[in-house]
């Protein structure tokens, strides 16, 4: 297997070269994962933990031997430096052993030759804020675990952390079943579920309820295999500072989509990272009635600028009708009680009895 690079360094063992989607090889892009330096030496651990891969992983490989040698291929390191054309690659048991022009770079006896000419060679993609769940609506969150590994790894991503969990134990499955060979996908960084209290009305979520609890959640997780954890919007300091403590106890990282603790309040806590900050503009602005339209739409897709102001739109035509149909209430009861006013003044006063002569 490559080497590729994850979170803060740590190399991750990612299946590749292995053309591991038939549309990456259409494409002839081929996601490599670079060692930390190009020249850097395979590691017997990583060696140790390639799998042997299920039938039904195999019939995504069309590349599965030791030695590969990939020539004639233009390099995009990744760093920002210019692209090397004319290059070779030695792939020997998944890592990296040379790179150089094609002209001085010999290629191993007995080595699989891919001619790359007019082809090229990317970094595999380490991705740090991804997900295996989809909403469906009504606050539901549907595991799509099986399709979404082997999108990532289509899409040229060879090592991962899944940025929240609303699946429960499918998402650490899914990790492990890769890392032995029975599903395709990237090397994943399991995230566990959500460390959110009270707030949102999503019921995949578990509510914290106070910092012993957010101990108790951490170590629960960490022991069922979670090897990451994420707040979420809705959570106190006290609740976030226990959550960062028992984490860091257990040797893993937290990383935040912060909403009540501001950035500079989560980094005096010890946070590892921070993926996102509530975004108004994507999460309350369509759905919070009399906010003005905001600027930077113009960076939206043209189907999401559609989508985000037809619901802004809606939600405005929606607020408009509220305060309508209020002030008709308001309006219809000051009336009746005009009226009631009205008739106990005009009732007519009661005939005086006949008085006797």
């Amino acid at each position: 297997m490559f080497t590729a690079i994850g979170p803060r360094g740590m190399r991750s063992p990612a299946p590749a070269v292995r053309f591991t989607s038939q549309g990456a090889a259409r494409a002839f892009t081929l996601a490599l994962a670079f060692a930390a330096t190009l020249g850097a030496a395979p590691s017997a651990k990583l060696d140790a933990q390639r799998p042997t891969l299920a039938s039904s992983v195999r019939q995504f490989v069309a590349v599965d031997t030791a030695v590969v040698a990939l020539t004639n291929a233009r390099v995009i390191d990744g760093t920002g430096n210019p692209a090397r054309e004319s290059q070779t690659l030695i792939l020997r048991d998944g890592m990296i052993a040379a790179m150089g022009s094609t002209a001085s770079t010999p290629v191993p006896s007995g080595a699989l030759v891919l001619d790359l000419t007019g082809k090229s060679v990317i970094p595999g993609l380490v991705r740090l804020h991804e997900h295996l769940y989809y909403p469906t609506g009504g606050g539901t969150y549907a595991n799509l675990s099986e399709s979404f590994a082997r999108l990532y790894l289509a899409g040229g991503v060879t090592a991962m952390r899944t940025g929240g969990n609303t699946n429960g134990y499918g998402e650490i499955s899914m990790r492990d079943a890769i890392a032995r060979g029975e599903k395709a996908g990237p090397w994943v960084d399991a995230t566990a579920p959500y460390l959110q209290m009270r707030g949102l009305s999503i019921g995949q979520m578990y509510n914290l309820k106070d910092p012993a609890d957010a101990r108790r959640m951490v170590n629960f997780w960490a022991d069922a295999g979670a090897t990451s954890f994420k707040a979420y919007m809705h959570i106190s300091r006290d609740v976030l500072s226990a959550a960062i403590d028992e984490v860091h106890k257990r040797g893993l990282k937290i990383t935040g989509h912060l909403c009540s603790v501001t950035l500079r309040e989560a980094a005096a806590l010890g946070i590892d990272n921070v993926v996102a900050l509530t975004s108004t503009l994507a999460v309350f602005e369509t759905f919070t009635p009399g906010r003005p339209l905001p600027p930077g739409l113009e960076v939206l897709t043209p189907q999401l600028k559609e989508l985000y102001e037809a619901r802004y739109a809606n939600t405005q035509r929606n607020a408009t009708h509220s305060r309508r149909t209020r002030r008709s209430i308001r309006a219809r009861r000051r009336s009746k009680s005009r009226s009631r006013v009205r008739v106990a003044c005009s009732w007519p006063a009661p005939i005086p009895r006949a008085v006797a002569a």
